[in-house]
């Protein structure tokens, strides 16, 4: 526990340490594969349900590069579609899927980090399933568009987050 603190401390003040500020964490669908190319490593807390973990998909030795995760427990991709629907009509529950702005769906990902050495093994393979794209630039930053950018609008929340958003 002591260590994780430390390490979302250094996280925290990236603009200091170098580390990256940004962490992805995907859910696992039934045609994940239970093994990946590349090493992982597993954590759980008492939090979560029984059974049940993270699969961190950047390796311990690289703590600076960006943090790619997955669920261990798959979902049904049309169980899940089907049941936000659901819950989406709800007029209290279906709250959760009204965003202020208008946006409905994630849409697209990209992680710009300061060097190459900012992105695991995993950065390939998730870039590869067009899940998140992955660049080299000047700074830590997470670039995030919704609905496919159909209001035409983008905000920038740096400097006080290293996060750009397009809806």
């Amino acid at each position: 526990m002591q260590a994780g603190a430390e390490k979302f401390r250094l996280k925290s003040q990236w603009r200091e340490t170098g580390y990256s500020p940004i962490g992805l964490v995907f859910d696992r669908i039934e045609s994940t594969p239970q093994t990946f190319p590349f090493t992982t490593w597993k954590i759980s807390a008492d939090w979560m349900e029984k059974d049940t973990y993270i699969e961190v998909m950047t390796p311990k030795e690289m703590p600076k590069a960006v943090s790619l995760s997955i669920s261990s427990k798959p979902i049904g991709e049309r169980e899940t579609e089907t049941a936000n629907q659901t819950i989406a009509m709800d007029p209290i529950k279906g709250a959760m899927f009204h965003h202020p702005n208008g946006s409905r769906r994630l849409t697209s990902v990209k992680v710009t980090a300061p060097s190459a050495d900012g992105f695991p093994p995993s950065a390939n393979y998730v870039a590869r399933y067009g899940l998140a794209k992955f660049e080299v630039g000047g700074q830590w930053i997470l670039d995030v568009t919704l609905d496919n950018g159909k209001q035409g609008i983008s905000r920038d929340l740096r400097p006080a987050l290293p996060l750009v958003i397009h809806y």
